[in-house]
């Protein structure tokens, strides 16, 4: 019989009369999370999704680690928020379709404006064949127009935000918004060199590192083979 973790147990500070311990019930998420990938649209999206990994993995029986797939897209940004599009660097990214087709497809990223970065990465994704089981989009702030048009365009895709911000401007930016959440996460990139996720992660610092090793450890199978 294979033993599961089904609990954490805590030794608590109380010692009289007694040493006592805490029991905390972890609930049963092997069943939704043993076919899900972690989707990281690169820069603000890569620490949530190492800090989704790292819940997954702390929850589930045999403390299994996501895969990830990594891509690299951005605005073009001659766009106006009318008719905005997103280019995909297929040189920069990293994952394989085989990896991803029947799989249960989670995408974390602080904001949401336009939805455009996820369409363009799913809508590709299927155009060569992948077939996910589910899609699901988790972030912080979104606005309303992106959240729609995301549902419209993958009506399979379950989204989930914190809150919800009324406005694009012309520019697609969310109004009030948060500015830039990559670069606030990350700070920011040289003009006509931007950092690789290896180097991203070596400037989250040894905290950030050893907390996520296994994430790190899997993004770097991912990225380096």
């Amino acid at each position: 019989m294979i033993q599961t973790k089904r609990s954490i147990i805590t030794k608590t500070p109380v010692t009289n009369p007694c040493r006592n311990y805490a029991v905390h019930r972890i609930p049963d998420v092997d069943e939704i999370t043993k076919d899900c990938v972690m989707c990281v649209m690169l820069r603000g999206a890569l620490l949530p999704s190492m800090i989704i990994s790292k819940e997954i993995q702390d929850y589930s029986s045999d403390g299994r680690v996501t895969p990830f797939a990594l891509f690299k897209i951005k605005r073009d940004e001659t766009k106006k928020e009318s008719n905005m599009a997103y280019v995909l660097d297929l040189d920069k990214s990293f994952f394989d379709f085989k990896d991803l087709d029947g799989k249960d497809l989670i995408f974390a990223d602080p904001m949401n404006a336009t939805g455009g970065s996820l369409i363009t990465i799913v809508n590709y994704l299927k155009e060569n064949g992948v077939k996910p089981k589910s899609i699901k989009f988790i972030n912080v702030i979104s606005a309303l127009k992106g959240s729609l048009r995301i549902v419209r365009a993958l009506p399979e895709c379950e989204v989930y935000t914190l809150w919800m911000d009324p406005v694009l401007n012309d520019a697609a930016y969310i109004l009030p918004g948060l500015g830039d959440a990559g670069d606030r996460l990350n700070g920011w990139d040289y003009p006509g060199n931007p950092r690789n996720m290896i180097q991203l992660i070596a400037d989250y610092g040894s905290n950030i590192t050893n907390l996520y090793r296994a994430q790190v450890k899997k993004i770097e199978e991912t990225v380096l083979g």
